[in-house]
């Protein structure tokens, strides 16, 4: 809603068991709104869709997987897309009350994340507080050099990015 007072449409997606009432609020209020698992199949939508993606408290393994989901994200943002994070574990060293999550664990989720953010070539533009911010490559040319050294996450060779799926 916030967002829409600036001209900027936003799709919220959340799991039933977590959010699916904010799923049914937005929808309500005439939002566009699904229910969805990241990880569980390909998100409905074709490569390079968004300007942006946001996560607001997810509680995503973002680098599970060989950083699969991470992938994800790379796939559905256009070329010189936004990644941004609002919370745990970039907000780690605020006060945060989780399940199973302690400074330790989240500390550690945030370094991983940075490192297969590393290896996608995103650049993080902004990190302050609770909100952490990063820029995929307008094109991952320069990135084939350094994949060949990092050799993970594999990315395609292929022109058309579904291709992996």
């Amino acid at each position: 809603d916030y967002l829409l007072s600036y001209g900027v449409l936003t799709m919220s997606i959340a799991p039933r068991e977590r959010h699916g009432a904010d799923v049914q609020f937005a929808l309500e209020r005439g939002l566009p709104a699904m229910i969805g698992a990241l990880g569980a199949r390909r998100l409905p939508y074709p490569s390079r869709s968004f300007d942006m993606v946001h996560c607001a408290d997810c509680h995503v393994s973002w680098t599970a997987h060989d950083g699969l989901y991470m992938l994800e994200i790379d796939r559905l943002l256009r070329p010189g897309g936004y990644w941004v994070m609002s919370s745990p574990p970039i907000s780690w060293k605020s006060p945060y009350k989780g399940p199973n999550k302690t400074i330790e664990n989240l500390d550690g989720e945030q370094l991983a994340m940075e490192d297969t953010a590393n290896k996608l070539c995103w650049e993080k533009v902004s990190d302050k507080g609770t909100l952490s911010v990063w820029r995929k490559p307008i094109n991952h040319l320069h990135c084939a050099q350094e994949a060949e050294f990092l050799r993970s996450p594999p990315l395609c060779t292929e022109d058309d990015p579904d291709t992996a799926w």
